[in-house]
């Protein structure tokens, strides 16, 4: 005898295929690990046109699609970060700029307290304060600082991917003694700093991004630099999530429980789309439901399901389903 257990649960084993995936912008790249040879392009400095806080995207935009990598050729894509369900925290380091060195506390703060509830990635972009005679792409002018003669973190431009891996190689290895390490995934910018140019230009700012559309939720031109505080936002942020998900589903019930496998779904305010997946993830079934008192049958071997239901406007509820 078939029974089905149904456990409600907003967070569950393979959420990635469990959440609305957002509609981003085209991709901003990279199709494909660069070459260690592969030149970096121009970076144009500028000495007063650039505004952290209003450059890039900003809040309510969809961010672009972007894949690139570690020092381990690991590709991590905005796609899939955002499938999770998770928000997304993205935040630009640059190892000569002292204001990253002396935030990385603070990102690993945030981590501990989110790491379960938010995917975090940082992404190393160009260099704020080359050594001699390299010029600061913000000033137009060489600006190494006194802190960076102090801490030994005297770096030129990179020009090549394979010189920038080595800066970030640096970065990891803490070779100057003076940050601590991050707790989270890093990625490289593109040989066309392609995440820089569309994201800031900037050496330290920060995204909390929006998993259920993909949008700027929150934008710091300085990383977590007041008035702005990153968990805050990631608390509202969560908060807001999880009442759109116990408004939009606190009505509806699947049973009975146990069951052969037929199961009902009641309560439904409003059109919703089930899909059930097996533990690999593949969908195997999908149905919309939009009357009272739903039956489904649900003919598989014995095992671990999931379930999905999601409304038009984007809302979902999860849970586990267990055939004996």
């Amino acid at each position: 005898m078939k029974k089905l257990l149904l456990s409600s649960s907003a967070f569950c084993l393979f959420t990635s295929y469990l959440f609305a995936q957002p509609v981003l912008k085209p991709s901003i790249g990279l199709s494909a690990l660069p070459n260690d040879n592969d030149a970096i392009c121009n970076i144009v400095c500028s000495p007063s046109s650039w505004n952290f806080n209003t450059d890039g995207l900003l809040v309510g935009d969809t961010i672009p699609q972007f894949q690139f990598y570690t020092l381990a050729g690991t590709p991590y894509d905005a796609q899939s970060l955002l499938n999770t369900g998770k928000p997304l925290c993205i935040v630009a380091g640059s190892f000569t700029c002292p204001v990253w060195r002396g935030k990385i506390t603070e990102l690993n703060n945030l981590i501990t307290t989110y790491g379960s509830q938010v995917n975090f990635l940082v992404v190393y972009v160009v260099e704020a304060h080359p050594n001699a005679p390299d010029v600061s792409p913000y000033n137009c002018a060489v600006w190494t600082t006194t802190q960076n003669q102090t801490e030994n973190v005297l770096y030129l431009q990179p020009t090549t991917y394979g010189a920038k891996k080595q800066i970030a190689t640096d970065m990891i290895n803490n070779t100057c003694a003076c940050i601590q390490t991050f707790n989270c995934p890093m990625v490289i910018d593109g040989p066309c700093n392609e995440f820089w140019l569309t994201f800031g230009p900037a050496p330290n700012n920060a995204y909390l991004i929006n998993p259920l559309d993909g949008t700027v939720y929150a934008k710091h031109g300085w990383f977590n630099q007041a008035p702005n505080n990153m968990g805050t936002s990631i608390s509202s942020l969560l908060s807001t999530l999880s009442v759109n998900e116990q408004t939009a589903f606190e009505n509806i019930s699947v049973y009975p429980n146990p069951s052969t496998g037929e199961f009902t779904v009641s309560g439904l305010q409003s059109a919703v789309e089930l899909s059930i997946y097996n533990i690999l993830g593949e969908k195997i079934l999908s149905k919309g439901i939009s009357t009272e008192n739903e039956n489904i049958n649900l003919n598989e071997a014995s095992g671990m399901y999931f379930y999905k239901l999601q409304d038009e406007n984007g809302n979902v509820s999860s849970g586990k389903l267990i055939i004996e």
